[in-house]
């Protein structure tokens, strides 16, 4: 938008599927039906294809920055409150997003001489064909989540703790010699958490009279106003005992503030 009484926004909505045939590959040759899992004869990494791991269906950014009219318009009846008042510059970044599909894999595999022996390396897990329901379970991402419960452990692969949001009865090991059936990415639809963040920021620059172009900028910034909580994904490896869990995600910004002065010349 054109700058409306001191007002710029910019709003950027991105609606995107990727889909490629990359990343973990079951064999890498053309697999007979026999060994597919599912009775369906393969070429050759015809099976991996399937949404990009990097793949982000919804991404909503919206950006303004607002000449503030304190000491111009507002405020402005005397020197000493356009001095004081004026010249302030209020910006925002705001962005949200889906998440991305999870790649699972299974850490309990049968014999398979094209992936070693029983209990190394990794493979594919395989649909339970008598499953039924949801496999993403207990709601959104991270929701009931508490200290108590936070990084339970499952005894085993069949238990589904207050912490779990996949069930893990929607998969079972594939059998001797065969290759797990589920797709390469987001297997029953499985996407990782999606998130939103809010940024904000106060300016105000001063003239120095040292030259044409000497002022002083001052600038208050604070990122992630609303210390959004972005949980992550302990473990796409079903057999794991944290599999389909939630952990905290360090690289995410938490709530910050910063000061800064700058003078250029």
């Amino acid at each position: 938008m054109r700058a409306y009484r001191g007002l710029t926004v910019m709003v950027n909505y991105t609606w995107s599927r990727s889909i490629d045939n990359g990343g973990t590959f079951r064999s890498g040759y053309d697999i007979p039906a026999a060994f597919s899992g599912n009775g369906q004869a393969w070429k050759q990494d015809r099976i991996e294809r399937s949404v990009s791991t990097s793949n982000q269906p919804h991404h909503l950014v919206v950006t303004g920055v607002w000449a503030m009219p304190f000491g111009k318009t507002v405020f402005a009846g005397n020197a000493w409150s356009r001095a004081i008042l004026g010249g302030f510059k209020f910006s925002e970044i705001f962005q949200a997003y889906s998440g991305s599909p999870l790649a699972i894999t299974s850490s309990i595999c049968g014999f398979n001489p094209a992936q070693g022996s029983v209990g190394s390396g990794s493979c594919m897990p395989t649909y339970n064909s008598s499953f039924a329901g949801p496999a993403r379970v207990h709601g959104k991402w991270g929701e009931g989540v508490t200290t108590a419960n936070f990084n339970t452990s499952n005894a085993s692969v069949t238990q589904t703790s207050a912490n779990q949001f996949i069930d893990v009865s929607s998969f079972v090991a594939p059998p001797n010699n065969v290759f797990g059936n589920v797709s390469r990415t987001a297997p029953y639809n499985i996407y990782g958490p999606g998130n939103y963040q809010l940024d904000i920021a106060l300016a105000r620059s001063f003239p120095l009279h040292l030259g044409e172009s000497s002022r002083l900028n001052l600038r208050a910034e604070m990122y992630n106003l609303t210390n959004h909580t972005l949980f992550g994904v302990a473990s796409t490896v079903w057999g794991t005992g944290n599999f389909g869990q939630v952990t905290s995600t360090a690289s995410y910004t938490r709530r910050a503030a910063q000061l800064s002065g700058r003078i250029e010349f």
